[in-house]
């Protein structure tokens, strides 16, 4: 489960003319599509999943008169409240194709009583229309597989699958590969000789039976992932990552054998790695969708990632190369700067991966990793950077990609975080990587659930080229927020700069008088500065203006009480 984070409390500073950079690492500002959809009241949140299809492969026939023809992008994604009798949800997003912020068509289907809310589509073979799948464990009953067909009028339940009559909680996973295969995997705690991880999966347009690893029965956190090799020792195997006894295992099943000869299966050990006590968070694990392989002892590709609370670590194999690589991504080893070089400052969580290619196909195989990062003071947030398969190198733009509107300068004491990506590859995901993760709303409290999409060939977490930094992209890349709104003795803002530059701020009053200004030259990265002189002033709202080297990049209603 994810670590809870500590209480921090806000170091609040005055304004001086020399305002220092609170970072020695350069943290490169977003503005990738972007935009919140979900129930506020899915609180607190505990984790997210999420998945994409492309029109064409995404086909909804039966959706015509409500989007206007049958072919739509489409995302979906889950996340999980920690209260288990409180609401949980998967949102549903039909776009435009190749243009996610052009929403055709949208629903969302409520739980509860449910953990670990994980989601996908297939394609019926007898209606042709694309399906929503929703995997879960319902507590103290098992866990479950829902079917949803989508019309017009919302998301309707078309079948329901009873997957194990496990007694307490198991995780559970699902991976998809293009349009009609599938795998489901979960930890089942039944006593007997189903205790273990277990998995089931779709090919051929038929479910399987089910299938028992073997020497799995104390084994926990597992997730999945799906691949097709390309040359020697090819197939469809199933990859899965789990842990237990201080050891993390990466294993694969060739899908065929799950399908055609279910039951207790050993799987193939591809690595064994010892974490010790120090795993802090879930283990998620991706393979590229297609691995090209020329060894054909070890012919397919896999990446996992994990935390222990203070590095971010991805450990991996490059098929082409055969041999397994360990990267602290947060440590400076891929030629950025360590995320924390003072040490015991920043807190890391909740990792994500993808193992994909760079879009268009063809191009070399990159990973894909985001992460939760606070320092405990003025910056937390979901950040990401991108390697190259073989795990020595940063291929995105130098230091760490902020995610769109991710960071805010405080968070609650309880407040757990969670972040995914789509493990969906270019084929058959279009033009972005989808991304989910959430936060608190720091004007209503509430949590809300963000829906983020990266362009694979980008270098920084935004859609289009980026060689060097306009004054166009200053504006488009920083990011400002203001805390607390309201206010009352003091104004603190936390503003992330893409370039040395001059900051300006000034605070108007609805009569449009200067109520109190700032200025000073500021460096790259981001900074934590305060207002201390507006104590005085009257209540009501204002207008706060920044602008870097006189070019408005953002403004903010704020309140004074």
């Amino acid at each position: 489960m994810l670590q809870t984070l500590k209480q921090f409390a806000l170091a609040a500073s005055l304004l001086t003319a020399n305002a220092a950079c609170l970072h020695a690492q350069v943290f490169i500002a977003p503005s990738a599509a972007e935009y919140t959809f979900g129930d506020p009241h899915v609180a607190p949140a505990q984790n997210t999943s999420c998945y994409a299809l492309r029109a064409g492969y995404a086909y909804f026939p039966d959706m015509t008169p409500a989007i206007g023809s049958a072919y739509a992008d489409l995302y979906v994604a889950g996340w999980n409240s920690k209260d288990i009798g409180g609401r949980h949800e998967v949102t549903v997003l039909l776009t435009e194709p190749d243009n996610p912020t052009n929403i055709l068509w949208k629903t969302s289907i409520p739980y509860t009583g449910i953990q670990d809310l994980q989601v996908g589509s297939l394609r019926n073979p007898a209606s042709n229309n694309t399906e929503i799948q929703v995997a879960y464990y319902e507590v103290g009953i098992g866990h479950m597989l829902d079917v949803y067909k989508l019309d017009p009028s919302g998301a309707s339940l078309a079948s329901h699958t009873t997957l194990s009559h496990s007694p307490t909680y198991g995780r559970i996973s699902m991976d998809f590969h293009a349009t009609y295969d599938c795998a489901i995997a979960w930890v089942n705690t039944e006593a007997g000789p189903n205790k273990g991880i277990q998995a089931k999966v779709y090919v051929n347009n038929a479910w399987s039976g089910i299938s028992t690893l073997s020497g799995t029965a104390n084994k926990t956190g597992v997730d999945i992932a799906i691949t097709q090799i390309n040359g020697p020792g090819g197939g469809y195997p199933l990859h899965f990552v789990y842990s237990g006894g201080g050891f993390i295992t990466e294993s694969s099943v060739d899908m065929s054998t799950l399908a055609l000869t279910p039951g207790t299966v050993t799987p193939t050990v591809n690595d064994n790695h010892y974490a010790g006590a120090g795993l802090a968070s879930r283990l998620v694990l991706d393979c590229a969708d297609f691995s090209t392989s020329t060894v054909a002892a070890n012919p397919s590709a896999w990446a996992y990632t994990y935390s222990d609370g203070i590095n971010v670590i991805v450990r991996n194999r490059n098929a082409t190369l055969g041999a397994v690589n360990m990267a602290i991504v947060t440590s400076g080893m891929l030629g950025n700067s360590p995320l924390d070089p003072a040490g015991g400052v920043y807190q890391v969580f909740s990792p994500a991966i993808n193992y994909g290619q760079g879009y268009p196909n063809g191009s070399p195989e990159e990973i894909m990793v985001t992460w939760y990062a606070t320092d405990g003071a003025g910056d937390n947030g979901y950040m990401a950077l991108r390697m190259n398969a073989n795990g020595t190198a940063i291929t995105s733009t130098s230091d760490y990609l902020r995610l769109p509107n991710a960071n805010t300068p405080t968070m609650a004491h309880d407040f757990s975080s969670g972040i995914a990506l789509s493990k969906t590859g270019p084929k058959s995901v279009g033009e972005f990587l989808y991304a989910t993760y959430y936060d608190i709303d720091p004007v209503t409290g509430l949590y809300q659930l963000h829906h983020a999409f990266h362009k694979w060939s980008d270098v920084v977490f935004k859609p289009g080229n980026t060689t060097g930094v306009s004054a166009g992209a200053a504006t488009e890349m920083t990011t400002i927020t203001t805390y607390p709104n309201p206010f009352s003795d003091a104004l603190h803002t936390f503003v992330s700069l893409p370039q040395d530059g001059i900051l300006s701020l000034e605070l108007h009053d609805m009569a449009g008088r200067l109520a109190g200004e700032y200025k000073a030259p500021l460096t790259k990265g981001g900074h934590q500065v305060s207002m201390e002189n507006v104590k005085k002033l009257a209540a009501g709202t204002y207008m706060l203006t920044a602008a870097l080297d006189g070019k408005q990049i953002a403004t903010k209603m704020v309140v004074k009480q």
